[in-house]
């Protein structure tokens, strides 16, 4: 479970007790927002962590609840990862302020209040959440796992189909049989201007998100043939050389779309190239991944000429 602490700078000491209890029932848990880089990047930075996290801690104070505020400005990104905020979402009363000057999402869900020692007591209740989440997930990992079988077995069966009856045009020797059109859908192998062949071959690296790798797979490289588009765009001309490289992408998938995403590492110098590849990405909307899809991939995008 990773687990994001939202405070006000009155409650750092709170919330940095909070946070270092935490860490023993928790995988990860982000609250330092202080020493996060100024400017644009530490915007981008405490969204990317608010997208990426299972758990959100709303330390709930006079000072939290201040207009113009950070900490509601968290609250808002977190409201808008989850619309339904329960047992994703923990508010947790730090002084006494009335429940009613809560706002309605936060009053959507039962509110810590604790009468004891404050960090002992939000430890217990991560952790009767994380209990709860893990009998959920073991009950839909095992319908899913069911869906997805099924679900495999009919792509194999496509796939195998697809070999038998569509023209592949790479031979095991390296000869062709056909013309590959530059508009067929999911083919992986792309003709290009100077009459030579791309292979794109996608690996999932990373997937800490809820959707399975193989609708992960499905969903990016459903249009496959775009990504070596890209490769045509700027290397299609060259006569020989061609550049073989991998192109590594890290994004969180919200709500059915690849957020954030961003080039981790390159085999290519062309920077154009690398941001096509980045584009036809951000393009695409995950379907399958469904509306309550969640967490951080990075996938590698290796393309082989022939």
């Amino acid at each position: 479970m990773r687990v994001f602490v939202s405070y006000a700078s009155e409650q750092r000491d709170i919330a940095e007790s909070v946070a270092l209890a935490l860490r023993n029932v928790a995988r990860d848990v982000f609250f330092d927002r202080d020493a996060q880089p100024a400017g644009d990047e530490f915007d981008a930075n405490i969204r990317r962590a608010i997208l990426r996290s299972d758990l959100f801690l709303f330390l709930a104070s006079r000072d939290s609840l201040r207009p113009g505020g950070y900490p509601l400005t968290e609250l808002g990104i977190a409201e808008r990862k989850w619309r339904r905020p329960t047992g994703k979402v923990l508010p947790i009363l730090v002084d006494d302020t009335p429940i009613e000057a809560l706002p309605a999402y936060l009053r959507a869900v039962s509110m810590l209040q604790p009468r004891g020692n404050l960090v002992a007591e939000v430890v217990d209740a991560v952790a009767r959440l994380r209990t709860q989440r893990r009998r959920i997930f073991g009950y839909w990992a095992l319908v899913s796992g069911m869906a997805i079988a099924v679900a495999v077995a009919g792509l194999v069966w496509m796939l195998r189909q697809h070999a038998v009856t569509s023209e592949n045009p790479l031979e095991s020797d390296g000869s062709t049989r056909g013309e590959t059109s530059r508009l067929e859908m999911n083919s992986h192998v792309f003709g290009l201007a100077n009459l030579h062949h791309v292979r794109l071959v996608g690996k999932i690296l990373e997937n800490s998100s809820n959707v399975a790798d193989v609708v992960l797979r499905h969903e990016i490289e459903w249009d496959a043939w775009m990504y070596n588009r890209c490769y045509d765009t700027y290397f299609g001309h060259l006569k020989e050389t061609m550049p073989t490289g991998t192109v590594v992408i890290a994004f969180d998938i919200f709500d059915q779309l690849p957020q954030g995403a961003r080039i981790e590492s390159s085999g290519f110098l062309d920077d154009s190239f690398n941001r096509c590849v980045l584009g036809t990405l951000e393009d695409k909307t995950l379907n399958r991944a469904g509306s309550n899809g969640a967490g951080h991939v990075r996938y590698a995008f290796e393309f082989k000429p022939d």
